[in-house]
């Protein structure tokens, strides 16, 4: 809690699989609970999120967009499925184009809250990565256009993060259909539900893949 540094890691030590939060992430202005929340999903994603994961010396984590995409497509949907979250959503400030892409996208009144607030969870934690990196805060109605020639297994841009945060939120795959470690397309959505696909911003789903520059898994 003490440490100052605005960042998380995954880590496994044997048998043991740990994450660490650092208590400058938790103390950030921008940091909402649900932020905070969806950061833990996030590490999980590390340990539990699937392929595609880091080619080398970490080939046993899920890659930081995946764990991104899990972090909202499967574990923050489990933590809060039992939540009121229409009363919660009631009166929180989100956007009309979120509220109409999470009720289309999830018929169930529920549902939807539960996808708004997973929306409001990512642009929370997106706006802490572009504060760290100095750069223009992620917004919903500004998507990253980019199209990456391979699947990246860095940190992609703050806003390509928040979309796809908001790509996992919006996705409606069964909860009971987990991700693989073996078929990336094993529970989560593709070109059927192009919303709710990871962003081609980092993701490739020809397969091909280039080496991460960090040496991190935050």
């Amino acid at each position: 809690w003490n440490e100052s540094e605005v960042n998380a890691r995954a880590i496994r030590r044997g048998n043991d699989w740990i994450i660490d939060i650092y208590g400058g992430l938790a103390r950030h202005p921008a940091i909402t609970e649900d932020g905070l929340a969806l950061l833990v999903c996030h590490e999980l994603g590390h340990h539990l999120g699937g392929v595609p994961n880091y080619m080398r010396q970490w080939n046993w984590a899920s890659n930081e967009g995946q764990s991104d995409y899990w972090a909202a497509l499967k574990c923050s949907r489990k933590l809060w499925t039992q939540d009121d979250n229409v009363s919660l959503m009631r009166g929180r400030d989100v956007p009309a184009s979120v509220q109409r892409d999470c009720r289309e996208h999830h018929t169930d009144a529920e549902q939807a809250a539960l996808c708004m607030r997973t929306a409001l969870a990512g642009k929370s934690l997106s706006s802490v990565w572009a504060d760290g990196e100095s750069a223009q805060a992620p917004d919903f109605a500004t998507p990253d256009r980019s199209v990456a020639w391979f699947t990246s297994e860095a940190h992609a841009s703050p806003q390509c993060r928040l979309d796809t945060y908001y790509a996992g939120a919006l996705c409606n795959v069964s909860l009971s259909i987990d991700t693989s470690d073996q078929d990336p397309q094993a529970g989560v959505c593709g070109t059927d539900q192009p919303r709710g696909e990871r962003p081609r911003c980092w993701y490739n789903p020809t397969g091909g893949r280039r080496p991460a520059n960090s040496r991190s898994t935050n």
